[in-house]
């Protein structure tokens, strides 16, 4: 039998800290879903009888809940003016979150969608918690990413779009919340059967 030669390389493998990063992202995730989901308020019915001030107060209950999974200090959420399209933002000088207080009336955006701009926006709390205590994430390399991303952040209105949501930060957060609310969705549907 012939013996195949060995690679010039090897397939690059995560070191041990890209790994416990992963891990303890896909538990932060896990949790975060698990906890979101026994919200009654983010239900449709639910979330159309709340006022916006009674909205404000679930979504910075969100907030706490997704701090403490996270292990960092929960930031204050307020309303404010917005552009339109625009559902909201994190400010690392105020340390706080902002929402467009447009959509925090009527039935125009459902709960989901404010939930994901929670955990989006919360995300970057963590980002920046991180920056200035790395401790708080195993990988080195992901908070130095970070760190280099926040000093050159990119505006949407400047780059675009696609080039705004492919930088670190973006990338970390939209990634972060998109598989939350996926999962805490998946989880209140429960198994889905295939239907023939």
């Amino acid at each position: 039998a012939e013996i195949d030669e060995a690679p010039d390389s090897l397939p690059d493998l995560p070191t041990d800290a890209q790994a416990e990063h992963q891990l303890e992202t896909e538990l932060q995730i896990s949790m975060a879903a698990d906890s979101l989901a026994n919200i009654p308020e983010l239900g449709d019915e639910a979330w159309g009888s709340l006022d916006a001030a009674q909205r404000l107060g679930v979504l910075q209950n969100i907030e706490n809940t997704m701090a403490g999974i996270q292990n960092r200090e929960p930031v204050a959420i307020q309303a404010e003016p917005m552009e339109p399209g625009v559902f909201g933002g994190f400010n690392p000088n105020t340390r706080g979150i902002q929402l467009n207080e447009a959509y925090l009336t009527g039935d125009d955006v459902p709960p989901s969608e404010h939930l994901n701009t929670i955990v989006h926006e919360g995300r970057h709390a963590f980002q920046a918690a991180a920056i200035q205590d790395p401790a708080l994430v195993t990988d080195p390399a992901v908070v130095a990413d970070w760190a280099e991303n926040d000093k050159k952040y990119l505006s949407p209105d400047l780059v675009g779009q696609e080039m705004y949501e492919a930088q670190p930060l973006e990338q970390d957060a939209f990634d972060y919340a998109n598989r939350v609310v996926n999962m805490m969705i998946a989880g209140q549907l429960g198994p889905v059967e295939n239907q023939t």
